[in-house]
């Protein structure tokens, strides 16, 4: 139940109890940095839905282009069907939306610094502790998500993924 909010709380943390003085470029970088990602991973998500709510709609001024994709579910392999966007952030990348949310991740991390001459090694790397497992968490979830896609939707991922 700790795990998540362990984690997100240690950059506070180490700030509270080692505060460093950021020069102005730094703290605006990091700040632009935070709110670039946050924005970003909103617009992402709502283009999804758009496409999905309105799929004659337009993205960034283009048609919105979808890929509909049929699977069979349950024992008596029901016929159901999936609607990919790929317009906007999600013709970037199959899973855009994990890039904003690791350089947001970062973003609240950065200000600690890396000075390991000041500090130890592990004392050094601890607030960056929750963007390493986020990092280790969603690059697996990557594969797994592929793999599960691959089995339930066949060729037409195969497609989706060129």
């Amino acid at each position: 139940m700790c795990w998540v909010p362990g984690f997100y709380t240690l950059p506070s943390i180490f700030l509270a109890h080692r505060p460093i003085i950021l020069n102005e470029f730094q703290a605006y970088f990091y700040l632009l940095l935070g709110l670039t990602s946050i924005y970003v991973n909103y617009e992402a998500d709502y283009q999804k839905l758009l496409a999905r709510r309105n799929p004659n709609g337009k993205i960034w001024g283009k048609d919105i282009q979808i890929l509909s994709m049929d699977y069979f579910e349950g024992g008596n392999k029901e016929k159901k069907n999936s609607l990919f966007c790929l317009s906007g952030w999600w013709g970037v990348s199959r899973h855009f939306h994990y890039l904003p949310e690791l350089l947001g991740c970062l973003a609240w991390a950065l200000p600690c610094g890396l000075d390991t001459s000041r500090l130890g090694l592990v004392e050094t790397w601890l607030p960056y502790a929750y963007f390493i497992y986020l990092s280790c968490l969603l690059v697996h979830r990557v594969y797994r998500d592929e793999e599960k896609c691959e089995l339930k939707y066949g060729t037409c991922y195969e497609e989706y993924k060129k």
